[in-house]
């Protein structure tokens, strides 16, 4: 499956995210802290379990709508777009990231309990929500891996769900400029042939159906020998004398039979 390099962005999403988490590392180490090792008191441990996502996906919504771009994503080049290749709107923003939400405040429900309580939230206990959680968690990572590597846009579930699409913001297009050129320029072949555009492979054809009785046109005006239409080299520039190989100037030498 060929993937056009805009949209070759892996390694730059991977990039970006460790960009974006090192921003908010200060307060992962407080969250850290307070979750998985009970310290502080209650209310904020609380405060804290709901403050990390909310922050993460409120920097994450308000960047992609203002510039398409975190700031992971401005240093590595990559940008946030519709699938048009138009700017972001508003509602998908929100809703590019609706299933990690609803999956961070399932987690947060799920450890509500032991954070009341002032317990670390369990991890191992079989069976357990958190348990349950967790392998969930894992098998959406797994098929978003899936579902990423196996479209030519390289676009993830999120992007499906809101019709956007990362894309390289330095690359250029492949495809080669296209030159837009004037009518070409007329012939005149001295009245044998009326003027017109001729391709210079349909000269040679174009000057046998203007003569009769003979293919003889002129004589070159160096060596004096009879110039004939088959002596017409489409690869020169102009015609040439097949013996002295002088340019034959056509309007100005040929003579009628």
């Amino acid at each position: 499956m060929k993937v056009e390099s805009k949209y070759q962005t892996i390694r730059q999403r991977i990039g970006a995210e460790i960009v974006d988490l090192f921003l908010f590392s200060p307060l992962f180490v407080v969250y850290y802290l307070a979750i998985f090792r009970g310290q502080f008191s209650i209310p904020f441990r609380i405060f804290i379990a709901f403050l990390w996502p909310a922050s993460l996906f409120t920097y994450q919504i308000a960047m992609h709508v203002r510039y398409g771009q975190t700031v992971g994503k401005m240093i590595v080049k990559i940008r946030l777009v519709d699938i048009s290749g138009s700017k972001l709107k508003a509602g998908q923003a929100f809703l590019r990231p609706v299933v990690d939400i609803v999956l961070a405040i399932s987690s947060f429900l799920i450890n509500l309990p032991a954070l009341l309580d002032g317990q670390i939230p369990s991890r191992m206990d079989r069976g357990s929500p958190e348990v349950i959680y967790q392998a969930t968690t894992m098998a959406w990572a797994v098929i978003a891996v899936i579902i990423l590597l196996a479209n030519s846009k390289r676009r993830s579930i999120p992007d499906f769900i809101a019709g956007s699409v990362i894309v390289k913001t330095n690359v250029q297009s492949t495809e080669p400029d296209t030159v837009r050129l004037g009518n070409p320029p007329s012939i005149d072949l001295g009245g044998y042939i009326s003027p017109q555009t001729i391709s210079r492979p349909g000269l040679e054809e174009s000057m046998r159906e203007r003569t009769t009785g003979t293919d003889k046109l002129c004589s070159c005006p160096v060596c004096n020998e009879p110039f004939e239409p088959t002596d017409y080299r489409p690869d020169a520039i102009e015609p040439k004398c097949s013996s002295c190989h002088s340019v034959i100037d056509l309007g100005a030498h040929m003579k009628e039979k």
